[in-house]
């Protein structure tokens, strides 16, 4: 089987869409789109400088256009880890939370953790209880209502 410079470009620009899952970046998905638009170019024309000019151009136009809206989805699909990830939460409560700031305990994961009651409110052991904010090592919690 005879390759045809469109053929190279093409399989150049898959193998280079198949990188960019493994980076995080899309520079090599950038090059991707460059090298696949390029074969198209390349079906029609022989001329390895137009080629070359329109493989710079598709890339880089791909590079300015879909990186930047890439970079916003990405920060919109940020999620919380470690102890951030505890807001928002309901917990059992393992010990009994008093009234007036006095704290008691939930577990999480097997891990036992301070809690006090943002409003003041009486935990029994058992109860619910939603995560409000994190200091330190004490969790914050409110009674949870449906």
């Amino acid at each position: 089987m005879v390759f045809e410079a469109w053929h190279i470009w093409l399989i150049v620009g898959i193998a280079l869409m198949v990188l960019e899952i493994f980076t995080p970046s899309f520079v090599a998905g950038s090059f991707g789109i460059g090298a696949i638009f390029t074969s198209l170019v390349a079906y029609f024309s022989d001329n390895i400088n137009i080629q070359i000019l329109f493989f710079t151009g598709f890339s880089v136009l791909a590079f300015v256009l879909i990186r930047p809206l890439l970079k916003r989805i990405e920060k919109k699909r940020e999620t919380a880890t470690n102890m951030d990830s505890l807001i928002g939460q309901s917990l059992m409560v393992v010990e009994e939370i008093g009234p007036d700031q006095k704290a008691g305990y939930t577990k999480v994961d097997g891990d036992m953790w301070r809690t006090i009651s943002i409003q003041g409110e009486h935990f029994k052991v058992g109860e619910k209880a939603k995560v409000i904010r994190i200091d330190g090592n004490t969790l914050y919690v409110e009674k949870i209502t449906f």
